[in-house]
This record gives C-alpha cells, sequence and structure tokens, in this order.
C-alpha cells in the first residue's frame, strides 16, 4: 500500500510525528467548529474552498507549461518580452512541446490529491490548518481526466460510435454522444436517445444537495466514515467520494483486463446487447467471451456490455469493509452457535463482487439492483454518467410507490406523468471516483466512452427497511423493475444468518425499529420475498430458519407488536423511507439473554 500524509484520524489520536499537542488541540477544535456549523454553511465554505484550488491548480499548471517552455525554445538573439513568452505557450501545442523532450520511463510516483474539505477559509477561526490530504500509488498506464475535460466525444464519435450519432450537452457541461446503431439509414436506437435526453434534463449533484453526500477521497480515511456513510444509507441518501483520481488507460484492452484484474480474455460470459433489447427488452442477452465483447468496442454496429462480471476476488476498499453487515456478522459470527453442515449456495459468497464493462453509449434505463442489496460501485476506466431518481413526494404507500416505479421503468410511454412524479440529480463518475446506495436506490446509468466499473454489493442492518421495501417490490415486479436478476437469491440464507447474530452484536451497533422489524418480517414471511421471475424456486429448508425464526419472533414481541399477522400493515402505512426510532439495546440485550447461553 503507497504511505499517505497524515489523515485526520492520525492528527487526533496524536500519532503523528513531530506534531505536539497545540497542533493537536487546534485540529480538534477546527473540526468540532466544522461540525458546529449548519449544512448549508459547510457547503458553502466547502465549494469557496474548491474555486480557490481549481485557481492554484491552474496557476500551477500554467507554470509547469512554462518550464517546459524555457526547457525546449532555444536561446532567442534578442529579449523577449513576459507578453511574447505567455503568446508562444498558447500557440504552440502542448504535442509540439512534449515531442522534444527526449524519452524518459515511467517511474512510479506518488501524487498528492488535496480534499474538498475547507482548509481555513477567511470566516473560519484562526486555529483551523488543513489536515486533509491523500497519496495514490501512479500505475503504469496513464490517462488525464481533468476536470475541464467536458467533450467526452472526443476520440469516440465516428470511431466507437456512428460518424452520424448525435451528442447531447449535460447540465454540467459535459457532452457525450447519444446511443446510435444504424441499419439501413435508420437509428433503431431512438427510444434508447430519448432516455438518455431524460436522463440530461436533470440537475448535476452537488456538495451542497440535500440528497445526496458528497465526500472527498481523505474523508475516507476518518475513523467514523463507516458511521457517516451507514447513516446516510439508512436516510435513503446515496453517496459519492471524489478526489481518489486514479490513473487510467484510454481504450480497454484484454491485456489490461488480464494483468491488472485478472479477467482472463476467452472467459465465457453472458453479453447484454442493445440492438437485441430494441428486439426484445426481456431478453437482451448474447452468449460471447471477453475478447468478444473488447473486440466490438471498435465496432461502430455494436453497443454491448455485461452487468454481471464474476469479480469474486474484488470487495468494498478496507476501510468501509465493516459497512457488510451480512458478511461481518452474518457468516463470521454465527458459525458457533449454528454450524454450517448443510450446503450452502455459492452466490452466498460469489454474487457479493463484481464488474461492468460497457462499450460507449450503452444506457441502463431506470432500476433498483435486486435482492435488496446495498451497492458500491468504483469507475477503473472510462466514465458514466449516474442519475439518481427520488419519487417527488412519500405519501400513498407502497400502492403509489410502485405503480410510480411502473411509470418510470416506461418513461417513453409515460413522460409527462413521469416527470411529475420522480426527479434527480445527475453526477459524472470518472476513474477513482465511487458512490455507494442504499437498497432499492432507483437510478439509471449511461456509459457515453468505453470503461471498466468494479463493485459489490451487501446487507447493513440500519438499512433493512429499504431493503425489505425493494425485494417486496422484486416479489411483485422483478421483471420490470431491475436490470439484472440472480438464478438464485442469496439474501434469504444471509438475513437468516444476520438474525442470528443480532443477540451477539456489539452494543455499539444502532438499531433501528422500523429496520429491525423489516429484517423480522423477511425472514419470517419469506415466502413473500422470492422475485416474481424466480417464483418457480421454493424455499428450501435450512439449518438457521427454526433459530433465526425464533429470535426475529421474540424481537417482535420486544417491540410491541403482539400480534404477527399486523406487522406488514403496521410497516405498510407509515412512510416508507424511515428507519423508525433507535431501539434500547440494552432492553433488547436483555430480552434475547437466552440466545446467548453457550451450549457445551
Amino acid at each position: 500500500m503507497a504511505p499517505r500524509s497524515t489523515s485526520l484520524k492520525d492528527v487526533v489520536n496524536g500519532k503523528t510525528s513531530g506534531m505536539n499537542s497545540n497542533a493537536q488541540s487546534a485540529t480538534v477544535r477546527r473540526r468540532k467548529w466544522l461540525q458546529s456549523l449548519p449544512e448549508e454553511r459547510r457547503m458553502e465554505i466547502r465549494e469557496k474552498d474548491r474555486i480557490r484550488k481549481r485557481q492554484e491548480r491552474a496557476r500551477k499548471q500554467v507554470e509547469r507549461h512554462a518550464h517546459l517552455q524555457d526547457a525546449t525554445t532555444p536561446l532567442q538573439d534578442g529579449p523577449t518580452t513576459d507578453v511574447e513568452m505567455f503568446t508562444d505557450l498558447h500557440e504552440e501545442s502542448d504535442t509540439n512541446v512534449i515531442s522534444t523532450l527526449p524519452p524518459q520511463k515511467f517511474v512510479s510516483r506518488l501524487v498528492r490529491i488535496d480534499s474538498e474539505q475547507s482548509d481555513g477559509e477567511s470566516d473560519g477561526p484562526p486555529y483551523a490548518p488543513d489536515v486533509y490530504s491523500h497519496h495514490i500509488g501512479s500505475t503504469d498506464v496513464q490517462m488525464d481526466y481533468t476536470e475541464n475535460a467536458k467533450d467526452l466525444t472526443t476520440g469516440v464519435l465516428g470511431r466507437k460510435v456512428p460518424a452520424q450519432s448525435g451528442t447531447v450537452t449535460w447540465k454540467d457541461g459535459r457532452i457525450t454522444i447519444l446511443p446510435t446503431i444504424m441499419k439501413k439509414g435508420v437509428n433503431i436506437c431512438e427510444s434508447d436517445v430519448e432516455v438518455v435526453k431524460f436522463f440530461s434534463s436533470f440537475q448535476e449533484s452537488t456538495p451542497s444537495s440535500k440528497h445526496v453526500l458528497h465526500l472527498s477521497a481523505a474523508d475516507v480515511e476518518r475513523d467514523d466514515i463507516v458511521d457517516t456513510i451507514e447513516f446516510s444509507l439508512r436516510d435513503n441518501k446515496p453517496v459519492v467520494v471524489r478526489g481518489n483520481r486514479k490513473n487510467a488507460p484510454t481504450e480497454v484492452t484484454t491485456e489490461w483486463l488480464d494483468r491488472k484484474f485478472g479477467i482472463s480474455p476467452d472467459m465465457p460470459i453472458c453479453i447484454h446487447d442493445a440492438e437485441a433489447r430494441v428486439a426484445d427488452s426481456s431478453h437482451p442477452h448474447k452468449a460471447g467471451t471477453i475478447s468478444s465483447l473488447v473486440d466490438g468496442m471498435n465496432d461502430p454496429t455494436k453497443i454491448q456490455c455485461i452487468l454481471d462480471l464474476p469479480y469474486v476476488h474484488g470487495g468494498l476498499p478496507e476501510t468501509l469493509r465493516n459497512l457488510d453487515h451480512g458478511r461481518r456478522f452474518g457468516w463470521s459470527q454465527t458459525t458457533q452457535q449454528c454450524p454450517i453442515y448443510e450446503a450452502v449456495h455459492p452466490d452466498n459468497f460469489t454474487s457479493h463482487f463484481w464488474a461492468l464493462l460497457h462499450q460507449a453509449g450503452y444506457v441502463c434505463f431506470a432500476h433498483h439492483d435486486a435482492d435488496g442489496v446495498a451497492t458500491y460501485l468504483r469507475i477503473e476506466s472510462g466514465g458514466k454518467m449516474w442519475i439518481f431518481f427520488r419519487p417527488k413526494s412519500q405519501k400513498g404507500g407502497r400502492t403509489a410507490y410502485a405503480n410510480a416505479m411502473m411509470k418510470l421503468v416506461d418513461y417513453t410511454n409515460n413522460k409527462e406523468e413521469v416527470r411529475e412524479l420522480w426527479d434527480a440529480e445527475v453526477v459524472y463518475l470518472g476513474p477513482g471516483d465511487f458512490v455507494i446506495q442504499p437498497p432499492g436506490q432507483v437510478h439509471g446509468a449511461y456509459t457515453p466512452v468505453e470503461g471498466l466499473a468494479t463493485g459489490a454489493s451487501f446487507f447493513n442492518l440500519a438499512s433493512m427497511h429499504h431493503s425489505e421495501r425493494a425485494r417486496y417490490m422484486d416479489h411483485k415486479k422483478a421483471d420490470f423493475l431491475t436490470n439484472q436478476t440472480h438464478a438464485y437469491s442469496y439474501a434469504l440464507e444471509t438475513m437468516r444468518r444476520i438474525a442470528i447474530a443480532v443477540p451477539h452484536i456489539s452494543k455499539k451497533i444502532p438499531l433501528y425499529r422500523r429496520s429491525l422489524l423489516s429484517l423480522c418480517l423477511m425472514v419470517i414471511k419469506s415466502k413473500d420475498y422470492v422475485a416474481a421471475d424466480a417464483a418457480q424456486r421454493k424455499i428450501q429448508p435450512s439449518e438457521t430458519a427454526s433459530l433465526a425464526e425464533e429470535i426475529c419472533r421474540s424481537i417482535v414481541t420486544f417491540l410491541g407488536i403482539k400480534n404477527f399477522g399486523s406487522l406488514s400493515t403496521t410497516l405498510f402505512r407509515d412512510r416508507q423511507d424511515l428507519a423508525g426510532e433507535p431501539v434500547d439495546r440494552d432492553m433488547l440485550w436483555m430480552y434475547l439473554a437466552r440466545f446467548r447461553v453457550i451450549v457445551k
């Protein structure tokens, strides 16, 4: 792992060499001061700071270019004014300047990435130093993704996609191609074009957003980062993390996939094909290999992707692994009281980590992810326009929500109603950026340039109310509401294991009434949560079923539900996005004491 600069965690804990107690105190005071400010004020300070840092980076970039110019331009016979030098700098292309330099072997180096956290605006206290910074290691492939690279059609239009492809400008100023497959002079992807234009009509999500939490790469190093993200997901707010910039290839190759990610060129895969989707939206699949998909990236007659590329050796970043309560509690901390004797389906482990591989121009319509999981996605190369949808009203219960979802996924036939029912925000994700979204988060995605993303799926106790609603919707309309379902749903086995872990979970882990009741409902009424397109699958008996259900019934009784048959009504009639009040952990701990008896 590459070394990093001083983090907030190191400073607060006093672990930084050479830093005295006064500096430590100042840092702690600054942090408390920032936390005491209203959210709007914090966002205002951060936005001012970003502008200042962008100006500073631009100034340094000009200085670097000027240095290159000085090193490569022969001495003049006469004097040269500053104005003349400045003019030459802009008139001569970067390519000409760099080509005059002798070839140099690339050497891995550390790159400092400044955080977006404010580091001492004039309206802050004088004892507020900047302690946020992060280091990443350069790789042996390079690509420049600067904030000013707004035109994403360069190198794509007429090469990766037909020259006839239209373009669209998004609210953040980025220009992308529109999906195009020409057949007999006609673009057969016109419905996809409508969807992309619909996506592009929404405003860019900014750090001041009330519906999306924006963090920097430096924030991920904080001691409280897991709690911060967990609370955001609990409140149905997706998280976007920027600033962990990485060098990435301009084009995806089988050699890069094999060497960097261990993805073999001849690996058999299921390809989603845009042309096949036009013909039959419920069956867009074609068989192929990694090589065939990568080869097709230079074929303007194809738009293809893989939505479920196995990546079992991937996972959440080390600092965020404790978000996964399925693995952390369910599978790691229950095997003593409930040993694994029966066969466990491999999807419980292999489906958690995956990758996405897209050609330019593929659009994923609005949907939520299957099985009620929270989702982590990181861009490894290329970029995506990611659209977070939210209903304008939380009233009306599940029936209203289900009807609104059905309108959204069929946007082209319900344009006016969709705009009345839904709002959205758009973020652009470049290499190194990642997003974490709560279970059931309705989202769309557009990939304007070819690229790879890695991801993970997980369950979290604070977000079980979102998991329950998403799985309930899948039971009713999975073939419409999600873009990828699995032949086997691993959710039930993991839910049972999480329930078995509840009597033993540390009291430091907050539990919430509605979320805990949702977990119990999914365990006890498991048949009501089998996805509609998998209704023929039977709930298999399991060694965990009896104990998990007994614990869940005890929890329901503890939470004051006398008639279990009324539990569904209790959950469905209230707002669907609220976790409920915190559960008294001490009282729950005592109530579930009998499940902690160690049998020798």
